[in-house]
C-alpha cells in the first residue's frame, strides 16, 4: 500500500497483515475515489436566460411538458449571491444552530468539519428552519416569479408542509436517488459551489435504485460515490438521463415525480424549494388521494397525515375554486357544421361561413 492524496491532503493508510475486509475497504474507496472526468462529461439539459424566458413561456415549455431546465441570469441578482461567502456567514451566523444530519450544530462547526470530511458520505446541512432562525437570510434571496404561485402556500406556514431549506455541503456531499414529496416540484439556486445533477422521468428508474411496489420505500447504494462509482455506466445502456453541471449563480427546476441525484463538486451552499403550482394540481390531489397516503404524504406531522388531503382540497376549494372545476367537454360538431368548416385545401382568407367548435 501506497500513501494517498484525498482533496490535497497526504494520508498514510495503517498496514495490517492478513487482514481483507469489503466492509472496510467500500467505505474507505468511496471517500477517497477523486470524481471522474466522464461523470462531467454530459450536459444536456436546455438553458434559458431569465431575461428572455416570460412565465407564460415556461409554464407552456417546461412546466406542462414536466420537463428539466436551467435558469440563468437569476440567481446572480440576489443579494446572497454577492453577500454568501463563507465568511459572512460565519461572522454572521457562526453560532447560529443548523439542522444537520439529524443533529443541530453551530454553523461555524459544520465548516470546520467539512475542512477535514473524509467521508464516504459526508454530513449534509439541510435547515428547513433557516428562515426563522436567521431572517436576514430569507431577506437575502426571492422567489423567482416563475414559482411564486404555489397552492400549497394557501394552508398557511403552519399546516402547508416543509417548502425551503438551507442546503451547505462540502465536496462528495449531496442527495441520493429520490423524488421530491407529495407530487410538488421544486428549484434549486447554487449561490456558492457547483453540482452535478442526473435526472430520469417518473417512469424510468434509475440503474441501481430498486422503489417498493407503493412507492413508500426505496432502496438504492448506501452513498451517492458508491452510485457513481458502481453504476453510472450503466446510464448509457438504457434510456438517457438528463445530466447537467450547474454552476454558481445558476438554478435547476426539478419536475413533478423527477428521479433526480446531486453531487456537490466543491464546498456549496444552496436554496431550494418545493411547491405544487395550479398546472399540477391534478397530480398533487391524486397522490394524496392514495388508498395509502398515509404513508407517502411527507413534511407534516404524522397526527395531519389522515386529513392533509381534505384540509388541501378544501384550501384550494375556499381561495381558487375555478381550479376544481371540471373543464366543459368539447362537443362533437353537428353534420351542418362540419359541413360549413373549411377543408383543409381551403384557404381561410377574410369571411367564411362556418362556426368554430
Amino acid at each position: 500500500m501506497h500513501d494517498f492524496a484525498v482533496y490535497g491532503k497526504i494520508h498514510r493508510p495503517i498496514r495490517v497483515a492478513g487482514l481483507f475486509s469489503d466492509s472496510l475497504y467500500l467505505p474507505w474507496r468511496a471517500a477517497t475515489t477523486a470524481i471522474q472526468s466522464d461523470w462531467l462529461a454530459t450536459d444536456n439539459i436546455d438553458r434559458r436566460s431569465a431575461e428572455e424566458l416570460t412565465v407564460p413561456k415556461f409554464i407552456q415549455e417546461y412546466l406542462l411538458p414536466n420537463k428539466p431546465v436551467v435558469l440563468t441570469d437569476l440567481v446572480t441578482k440576489w443579494p446572497a449571491f454577492a453577500k454568501w461567502s463563507r465568511e459572512y456567514l460565519e461572522a454572521s451566523f457562526g453560532q447560529t444552530p443548523a439542522h444537520v444530519a439529524g443533529y443541530d450544530m453551530p454553523l461555524s462547526d459544520f465548516f470546520r468539519y467539512s475542512d477535514e470530511a473524509i467521508d464516504e458520505g459526508p454530513l449534509y446541512l439541510f435547515d428547513k428552519e433557516f428562515a426563522n432562525k436567521a431572517p436576514s437570510l430569507a431577506a437575502d434571496y426571492s422567489v423567482p416569479e416563475y414559482f411564486e404561485d404555489d397552492l400549497f402556500g394557501l394552508l398557511g406556514s403552519e399546516k402547508r408542509p416543509d417548502w425551503r431549506w438551507l442546503i451547505c455541503g462540502p465536496r462528495g456531499s449531496g442527495s441520493k436517488f429520490h423524488q421530491d414529496p407529495n407530487a410538488t416540484c421544486a428549484w434549486n439556486a447554487v449561490i456558492r459551489g457547483s453540482k452535478k445533477w442526473v435526472l430520469y422521468p417518473p417512469d424510468v428508474v434509475p440503474p441501481g435504485v430498486h422503489p417498493s411496489e407503493d412507492g413508500s420505500m426505496v432502496t438504492s447504494p448506501s452513498t451517492i460515490q458508491e452510485w457513481f462509482t458502481g453504476f453510472y455506466d450503466q446510464t448509457m445502456e438504457g434510456p438517457p438521463p438528463v445530466e447537467c453541471t450547474v454552476q454558481q449563480g445558476e438554478l435547476i427546476f426539478v419536475p413533478r415525480r423527477w428521479w433526480h441525484i446531486a453531487l456537490n463538486l466543491t464546498d456549496s451552499v444552496a436554496i431550494t424549494q418545493n411547491l405544487a403550482p395550479p398546472a399540477n394540481l391534478k397530480h398533487v390531489l391524486q397522490f394524496l388521494e392514495q388508498p395509502n397516503a398515509i404513508e407517502l404524504v411527507s413534511g407534516v406531522p404524522e397526527t395531519a397525515r389522515e386529513t392533509f388531503a381534505a384540509e388541501f382540497k378544501t384550501a384550494v376549494q375556499q381561495h381558487r375554486p375555478e381550479l376544481l372545476q371540471e373543464p366543459p367537454e368539447k362537443s362533437k360538431p353537428t353534420l351542418w357544421q362540419s359541413l360549413q368548416a373549411p377543408t383543409q385545401n381551403e384557404t381561410s382568407s377574410g369571411f367564411s361561413f362556418g362556426f368554430s367548435v
